[in-house]
């Protein structure tokens, strides 16, 4: 738990502009990692997107499914970035085609961004 709370902490807002205590820069995977082990604690159904021979361009990051403002099995679509990254114009056309089916699509430099997305409550540990 000390982990997901360092990691966390490791990819807030304010941390953007920063260098982290070990001079490490916030990465694309430390993001997903921290956003992964929060949706965990929120009792999310995780699938990470993994680009292969059939694979969708532009598909999002994590796939998820879970309760979202009291409503079960919505789906989520979550493209993580580091911050000041910018998504791929066919990044956008997969997160814009999930909002039209129904879905929820959020594109994350952190956890709180997915917490203000998903209206979802603060970590708690």
């Amino acid at each position: 738990m000390r982990y997901i709370r360092q990691l966390v902490q490791s990819t807030t807002k304010k941390s953007h502009r920063k260098i982290n205590a070990n001079r490490e820069r916030v990465n694309e995977r430390k993001i997903r990692r921290a956003v992964r082990e929060y949706l965990k604690a929120n009792d999310f159904l995780i699938i990470p997107y993994i680009p292969g021979l059939y694979g969708r361009k532009g598909c999002a990051d994590l796939l998820c499914c879970g309760t979202v403002h009291g409503v079960r099995g919505r789906f989520v679509a979550i493209e993580t970035k580091r911050p000041g990254g910018k998504p791929s114009p066919e990044q956008l056309e997969f997160l814009e085609e999930v909002r039209r089916h129904g879905g929820i699509a959020c594109i994350a430099s952190s956890v709180q961004d997915i917490i203000d997305a998903l209206g979802l409550p603060p970590y708690l540990l």
